[in-house]
């Protein structure tokens, strides 16, 4: 793309110095007899001002734009422009046979030999026009290749933003996926406390139930179990709470009191005295 920047740059001043060669050659040529028409220099006519003066116009000013735009879309006009005065160089002075009654406008060449001649046509017509629109010519596509060339990079810039504009959605809905994430488990981390003293309470609440009740249980079983009664009145509470230590001798000896009539033991109560048998006249 430089190279295309320098080349029509190039094209362009070698149209500007081809269209101020062309505008004034007729005019400065008669001082060394190298001319078209007549051989007096600064001399003015109608054939000059349309065969020589306006494409020359047409192609300086081509030439300006063309090396002030360059490849750019500005310097199409340039290079339309330069286009237009290069082919009226070289096609003018046939054209004109039209309205000249079949003579070229363009005069008749001064030199004399046969070479001079031919150089005063290509130079001042047919070969400076060919030179002209042979680089306007080039520099057009650049133009053309220009605006193609932006195109494409306007189009490749365009994915390139679509692109980055989709992965900066889906990295915002990634992000905004990762902190809810985050909040959730924050607040399942917040909960988690509450639960487990929420739980605790439970566990202390039912202990202390659990806790009354053993309580109560064990004071129930911590009361002596009433004995039997003896006589109308209970018998003695420690008969029935056993000795500590007292093994088979306790034993034996409260078989031996037993058969004596004695209070039973094993019970653990005293058994009422018998009442003795007295003569005939003694109470039941």
């Amino acid at each position: 793309m430089l190279f295309r920047h320098i080349t029509t740059r190039i094209a362009g001043l070698i149209i500007l110095i081809a269209g101020v060669w062309g505008g004034l050659i007729p005019f400065l040529g008669p001082a060394f007899h190298f001319t078209l028409g007549p051989d007096k220099t600064w001399t003015w006519t109608t054939g000059r001002l349309w065969l020589s003066v306006l494409p020359a116009i047409a192609a300086v000013l081509g030439g300006l734009i063309l090396m002030g735009g360059g490849p750019r879309i500005s310097g199409r006009i340039g290079a339309l422009l330069a286009l237009a005065g290069g082919a009226w160089f070289a096609i003018g002075p046939d054209v004109s046979m039209l309205w000249n009654h079949g003579v070229s406008q363009a005069g008749a060449p001064v030199g004399h030999h046969t070479v001079t001649k031919m150089l005063e046509f290509l130079t001042l017509h047919s070969g400076i026009g060919v030179l002209i629109t042979a680089l306007a010519a080039y520099s057009l596509p650049g133009l053309l290749m220009y605006r193609a060339s932006r195109g494409v990079v306007g189009t490749t810039a365009a994915v390139g933003a679509a692109a980055v504009a989709g992965r900066r959605g889906r990295d915002r809905d990634r992000d905004r996926d990762r902190d809810r994430d985050d909040d959730g488990e924050e607040t399942g981390r917040e909960r988690e406390p509450a639960a487990a003293d929420a739980a605790a309470a439970g566990a202390g609440a039912g202990a202390a139930r659990g806790g009354g009740a053993g309580a109560g249980a064990a004071g129930g079983a911590g009361e002596p179990a009433a004995g039997p009664m003896v006589g109308g009145h209970p018998a003695d509470p420690t008969a029935s709470r056993p000795v500590p230590g007292a093994g088979a001798g306790a034993g034996e000896a409260a078989a031996a009191d037993t058969a004596a009539g004695g209070p039973a033991a094993a019970g653990g109560t005293e058994t009422a005295p018998r009442r003795r048998r007295g003569g005939l006249f003694s109470r039941r």
